[in-house]
């Protein structure tokens, strides 16, 4: 692929050479053509006054230090290693070697405690305590663990959970106590424990649904519901009685009126719709046209 500078280059010859040509009418040769354009793009390019230890960049008029050294004051100073340390991949700058840590201008060697283990991180302490463990200031102290329980990595709390079926009680994990057709959630809230489906809750006890006839166990499996076309009546599903003109609304549960009829206590009556007027948009009553407004049971012009 050809530089921005080669390419600059092609097109400056190919235009210096139809520009002379045609203004002069004479030819211009190759080696008149390159005194005229070569280096053009690097003295364009370059900036006229660069630090030492540096370079240009390939755009605009701007340079960077070279490796091991970093800008000061625009200038390039030399990068001092100090011990135990080596060059960042920029390469303007220094990290301290494993098991040391940056502390001001020095890699100060981490002390590691017994039962902690070395991070990568270029911050903090440089250790972390072993799973099963905690830091007590610049040490690592055992975490006691109960029976039925299992260490987790936290630096805070009891570091330690109770196992499925348990619940921490008083620094232990004391058995959740499930009932018959009930079982563990896991939860370290509640009951820690739901029935199953088809029965409740009662007290600390899991009672059986009663399902009446005509009904059906809801989603959730802890309650019941009237099939379609039922209504629930205390225990019991009854058909839902539906008037003329009606029809079983959107639930299954109840009704409502046809269009052009409208509700009047537990039946639907229809209605007459005047000369001007029209359906409205749910059917049950009716609207006056544009240009007319309702005046009792009429539509006169406004």
């Amino acid at each position: 692929m050809k530089s921005k500078q080669s390419i600059y280059t092609s097109f400056l010859t190919f235009a210096i050479s139809i520009v002379m040509t045609s203004t002069s009418g004479t030819a211009f040769s190759q080696q008149d053509i390159n005194e005229l354009v070569v280096d053009k793009p690097a003295a364009i390019n370059k900036p006229t006054n660069i630090p030492a230890n540096s370079y240009s960049m390939s755009y605009g008029q701007r340079w960077t230090c070279d490796r091991g050294y970093y800008e000061n004051n625009n200038n390039c100073a030399e990068i001092v290693l100090p011990s135990n340390a080596y060059l960042n991949s920029a390469g303007n700058g220094w990290e301290c070697n494993r098991s040391y840590i940056k502390e001001n201008k020095n890699c100060r060697l981490i002390k590691v405690p017994k039962n902690a283990y070395l991070t990568n991180a270029s911050y903090g302490q440089g250790w972390t305590c072993e799973q099963g463990y905690r830091q007590d200031k610049n040490t690592c102290t055992k975490i006691e663990l109960p029976k039925h329980a299992y260490y987790v990595d936290s630096n805070y709390g009891r570091g330690w959970k109770c196992y499925t079926g348990y619940r921490e009680n008083d620094n232990k994990c004391i058995a959740i106590v499930v009932p018959t057709n009930a079982y563990s959630t896991g939860d370290s809230y509640g009951n820690g424990w739901k029935c199953n489906r088809g029965f409740k809750k009662v007290d600390q006890a899991c009672v059986a649904i009663p399902i009446p006839k005509n009904a059906y166990l809801e989603t959730y499996g802890d309650d019941w519901n009237c099939e379609r076309g039922f209504q629930k009546n205390a225990e019991t599903c009854t058909p839902v009685i539906i008037p003329k003109n009606a029809y079983l609304d959107s639930s299954g549960h109840g009704w409502q009126c046809g269009r052009g009829s409208k509700i009047s206590g537990s039946s639907c009556i229809t209605f007459e719709i005047p000369v001007n007027a029209r359906l409205n948009y749910s059917g049950n009553d009716w609207t006056c046209d544009r240009g007319f407004r309702k005046t009792g049971d009429l539509c006169k012009p406004i």
